[in-house]
């Protein structure tokens, strides 16, 4: 079980499990040695159809996280602050990123927005400062406020459509509510030529 690890190591979890079964991980997690880091692996479960609102924040012994493709929803804040976060894989069913599902998670190093996903959220990505590649599918029109505000190391979006698709989509960029504020220049590769971001202060 979680709470007799005595040293980091992959956690897999398989068959049913609900949101109480989420939360008993959580609070397992919640008693482990400061030192230990846990791969959390939930892709071979099922029934689990949402992660609730701050579900992992402030969980410091995360250090990856694979969810299963039956959730629909990950909820705002749901691993807000896990500082030692280094990779995630996302439902592919889920249409958005909400608010502030992963802000300072500062370990954080690529992430690929799934398929369906059509809005990246207000603060989503905020202060994940090791992110260094992201994956944007065409089905993205909307990146909202400080979606990756502070992401410092950013340096590559990886986008799916065209440079005209990325034109098109509804990027917040008005004075102080900029999508990349925080971020220096950026460089979207899509599929028939680079947009160069520039750095916004």
């Amino acid at each position: 079980t979680i709470s007799s690890m005595t040293e980091s190591g992959t956690v897999k979890v398989r068959g049913e499990i609900s949101g109480d079964t989420i939360y008993n991980i959580k609070y397992a997690l919640s008693g482990l040695g400061a030192d230990i880091l846990v791969d959390l692996d939930l892709s071979a479960t099922t029934g689990l159809t949402a992660v609730a609102t701050g579900c992992f924040s402030n969980h410091t012994h995360l250090s990856s996280v694979e969810l299963p493709d039956t959730i629909t929803s990950v909820s705002a804040n749901a691993f807000i602050n896990c500082s030692n976060l280094v990779s995630v894989v996302l439902p592919s069913n889920i249409d958005r990123i909400n608010m502030g599902t992963f802000t300072s998670c500062s370990s954080l190093t690529s992430i690929e927005i799934p398929a369906a996903v059509t809005m990246i959220g207000m603060e989503s990505f905020e202060g994940c400062s090791s992110l260094v590649t992201v994956t944007i599918p065409v089905s993205v029109s909307e990146i909202d406020t400080n979606a990756f505000k502070d992401c410092t190391a950013l340096t590559t979006i990886n986008y799916a459509g065209t440079t005209t698709q990325w034109a098109s989509i509804d990027l917040e960029d008005s004075d102080n509510y900029q999508w990349n504020k925080g971020c220096n220049a950026i460089s979207v590769i899509c599929t028939d030529g680079t947009v160069n971001v520039p750095a916004v202060p």
